[in-house]
């Protein structure tokens, strides 16, 4: 190959990985949970890998110690982020991840009232009458002493369990 050609590939080259380089630290800043903390952490591994390849070429026997001093804090500084990085795809799978949880009303309250008997009230928590709200009323059967009870209460209060039943 000519000198032309050899120079016209290392530029490309270097142009790719530089590319590639720039589009991963502009991603690892963007979508950090601290921006400005992760933008320092890139800018002192930059700095110390500079001082490690300065440390190859120029210092000879004393490099290896230069890299190992360079190595310790890159380490303490990246493990937290690698950890988490190869324990995500094995703990998404147990709590869903980055998914958003659906918005679904619990219905705990009215089956603890159902199943101590109370089920004028349960009726009357289950206030929603559509989609699992419905089907839960459904599953409620009150038995005919419970609906024949007479209301308790002055019409309109809170705790007149005619209204609840009407509902």
């Amino acid at each position: 190959m000519s000198l032309k050609h050899e120079i016209l590939r290392g530029t490309i080259l270097l142009v790719l990985v530089v590319s590639a380089a720039g589009w991963f630290v502009v991603r690892r800043v963007k979508f950090a949970r601290d921006p400005g903390a992760m933008a320092s952490k890139l800018l002192i591994t930059a700095l110390m890998l500079a001082l490690i390849a300065y440390s190859i070429w120029f210092l000879g026997p004393l490099g290896p110690f230069v890299i190992v001093a360079c190595a310790i804090p890159l380490s303490l500084m990246w493990t937290p982020h690698l950890g988490a990085a190869l324990a995500k795809p094995l703990t998404g799978l147990y709590d869903g991840g980055d998914e958003v949880a659906e918005l679904r009303p619990f219905y705990s309250i009215a089956q603890a009232k159902q199943k101590r008997g109370l089920y004028a009230e349960a009726m009357g928590i289950m206030l929603q009458t559509t989609g699992d709200g419905l089907l839960n009323k459904g599953q409620v059967s009150i038995p005919m002493g419970e609906a024949r009870k007479p209301c308790s209460g002055p019409r309109g209060s809170p705790g007149n369990t005619c209204q609840m039943m009407a509902r």
